[in-house]
């Protein structure tokens, strides 16, 4: 690789492969899955014992819950946390090993996401000046619920060798300068978002990563995709459609949000007929028998009580759904609906904006749909007679401890996934939001999945990499000049 090109690590596929590709050719990816297909893509050979301790006990049953504010505390968590740990570190060593042996004079690494925390800090130890990046994917807790993980000190100091690290949310950001501070006290010097750690310095930026706009846009016009919505809008095209799209995991927020549609029902009587909760739930790699056995009786006794010979009010598929099926199901939706209880971001936000667009050519029934506001029984031909509009400018149901909240803001319904009473309230404003509103903030939408796309997301960080290794940086506390490296 000639200079200024890139090296980048990820245990996992993420959008990143086609945000690097579009703006610099001159990327290399170095991973273990999903880069079969991926030209010049070096794949890093790790043992099928250190793989399984790495990713399915170290990563999932310790570091994920943790970063999403659920502490692991039962026995299976005691028993894998000291000694996945060490798998976890066998992983990132390979990682590690594999960089250095590719790694030219100029090259910029960039490290993805919690699975190889470790890996910037043994980077730096192999080749002291190289340009190191770290993003992490995930949500980043406070301090106190950071600093519960035996291993934090080796944590933190592996990312921390890097020259910049990124996060999807100031407060993510935030929480980590409060989180290193706290562990390691006088060790670590910080002003605004510059931390001074071993006679270094290092920069911190929050840089929401978003989808690629431009190529979704494209695809969402593909006559497979507007095939599949009409289908589904011809089997309920006299209802009221609010959708989402989760794994059955804890955080995902599955429970609250059928709970909360449970008691909507119960509460309004005239939607009972006329509003179709369709929830697909995709596979999930941390499989939860205690979660999915109550998400699977609250679902089930919805439908007991509400469902007529003629109308089902709850569609609960447990299963993984093809691409055109998902952008079809998000183009004919009048409502999407996101309970995460915390995430590091959710893209389906970004993915139903763009399928809501009227520019991408909505899909409509040949009759007008019952209006959803209307008791069951009222008639009202003139209105059926009419060919009905298509489906656009949906409003969006959003956890506020969803990354995306602090993207979105003002253009989604904010709402907090355990107040049942706000997301039954947040159903209703949604189902009766004037087309006056809807345009508004889908309109405001759109503006930000364009300014917040993976390509600029990537763009963005190679800038603060310039910045941050290119600048001599001042920290007042001790009037220390020093030149990063």
């Amino acid at each position: 690789m000639s200079p200024n090109n890139s090296l980048v690590a990820l245990a996992g596929t993420h959008a990143l492969q086609n945000a690097a590709l579009a703006i610099n050719t001159n990327v290399q990816f170095i991973g273990v899955l999903g880069l079969e297909n991926v030209k010049n893509a070096i794949m890093v050979q790790i043992k099928d014992r250190d793989f399984d301790g790495h990713y399915r006990h170290y990563c999932k049953i310790i570091l994920w819950p943790t970063l999403n504010y659920m502490i692991p505390d039962h026995a299976k968590s005691k028993a894998f946390g000291e000694r996945s740990y060490n798998f976890y570190a066998n992983v990132n060593t390979a990682f590690a090993n594999i960089l250095a042996a590719n790694y030219k004079p100029g090259d910029v690494v960039w490290v993805q996401d919690y699975h190889l925390f470790l890996v910037p800090g043994m980077l730096r130890k192999k080749i002291p000046n190289a340009k190191v990046g770290f993003f992490l994917h995930t949500a980043f807790p406070s301090s106190e619920v950071f600093r519960t993980l035996p291993s934090r000190n080796e944590l933190l100091e592996g990312v921390l060798g890097a020259n910049l690290i990124g996060f999807q949310t100031p407060e993510y950001s935030e929480h980590f300068l409060e989180t290193c501070k706290a562990t390691f006290e006088s060790k670590v010097q910080i002003q605004g978002n510059t931390m001074k750690f071993n006679d270094r310095l290092v920069e911190v930026t929050s840089v929401p990563m978003g989808i690629n706009f431009s190529r979704l846009k494209s695809f969402a016009l593909e006559p497979e995709i507007k095939r599949a919505g009409q289908e589904l809008l011809d089997k309920y095209r006299h209802k009221k459609l609010i959708v989402g799209y989760d794994l059955i995991e804890r955080i995902c927020g599955v429970k609250h949000k059928l709970l909360a549609y449970e008691t909507f029902l119960n509460d309004h009587e005239e939607y009972r007929e006329n509003v179709v909760f369709f929830e697909v739930a995709g596979s999930s790699p941390s499989f939860d028998a205690d979660l999915e056995t109550e998400v699977h009786k609250i679902a089930q006794r919805i439908n007991e009580r509400f469902a007529t010979l003629t109308h089902q009010p709850l569609v609960f598929l447990k299963q993984d759904m093809a691409y055109p099926q998902y952008l079809g199901m998000l183009k004919v939706a009048d409502v999407l609906m996101v309970s995460s209880l915390r995430e590091g971001l959710n893209l389906t936000c970004h993915d139903f904006t763009i399928c809501q667009d009227e520019a991408l050519g909505g899909i409509s029934t040949p009759n007008s749909p019952r209006s959803a506001s209307a008791p069951s029984g009222d008639a009202n031909t003139a209105a059926a007679a009419r060919p009905s509009p298509p489906k656009q400018y949906g409003p969006i149901i959003l956890s506020e401890f969803a990354g995306a909240a602090s993207v979105f803001g003002k253009g989604v319904v904010i709402v907090n996934p355990w107040d049942v009473k706000q997301l039954c309230r947040a159903m209703k404003k949604c189902l009766e939001m004037s087309p006056t509103e809807k345009a508004g903030r889908h309109k405001w939408n759109m503006q930000k999945v364009d300014k917040y796309d993976a390509v600029n997301w990537f763009q963005q960080l190679q800038e603060g990499m310039e910045k941050a290794t290119g600048a001599k940086k001042y920290l007042a506390e001790d009037m220390t000049t020093l030149k990063l490296h």
